[in-house]
């Protein structure tokens, strides 16, 4: 039984790794879209993408919850072990942000978009379409099942976990801020607000 809980624990993994994946391609495929239609047909694929990163979170999830009670089958993984209470944190986090805040950011665009003709990207949609909040939820959530994968594998101790995925969070900001300013627009214009308030 332990085998088929560990089998069902990848399956889910691969479902959530290639949500992510998708929606961050489809998140970074909008802000280039040159036409409504375009917008409209891309921000469309991360609803779909929804539907499959709940059933991969309960797998994950129960999965997970087996294969400790277990101790990892030879008693070796207790609950305690650092690795996993990293990991069980990071799994709220993404449990909580892609369904609140990265599909709320898509919705928003789609409303957005399904309202205007077909033709080029007005100036309201453009904004909302490179909103900051977007692209660093994405990049922050692809680094995070990247350091998760690292925490599955290596098993750091508590410390190593924390270190791990603060880095994985710290390279994600880089990436966002970097492709936002090559963008240009809203989300460059809200990078430096945000930053202007902080040295207010």
């Amino acid at each position: 039984m332990y085998d088929v809980a560990l089998f069902l624990h990848l399956v889910g993994v691969v479902l959530l790794v290639g949500a992510v994946t998708t929606t961050l391609v489809a998140t970074l495929r909008v802000q280039r879209a040159a036409s409504v239609a375009e917008v409209v047909t891309l921000t469309a694929v991360t609803k779909k993408v929804d539907v499959v990163i709940g059933p991969g979170l309960l797998l994950i999830l129960g999965s997970a919850l087996y294969m400790l009670a277990k101790h990892g089958g030879d008693g070796g993984i207790p609950w305690t072990a650092g690795w996993v209470v990293v990991a069980f944190g990071i799994f709220l986090v993404m449990a909580i942000l892609g369904p609140t805040v990265e599909a709320g950011h898509a919705k928003r665009i789609l409303r957005l978009a399904a309202a205007l003709p077909d033709g080029p990207v007005p100036p309201a949609l453009d904004d909302a379409r490179r909103a900051s909040v977007g692209t660093y939820v994405a990049f922050f959530g692809a680094a995070q099942i990247i350091a998760t994968l690292f925490l599955m594998t290596v098993k750091p101790d508590l410390l190593g976990s924390l270190a791990v995925c603060v880095l994985a969070g710290l390279m994600s900001v880089a990436v966002s801020t970097a492709r936002l300013r090559n963008l240009g627009g809203a989300g460059v214009r809200e990078t430096a607000a945000g930053r202007q308030a902080a040295g207010a």
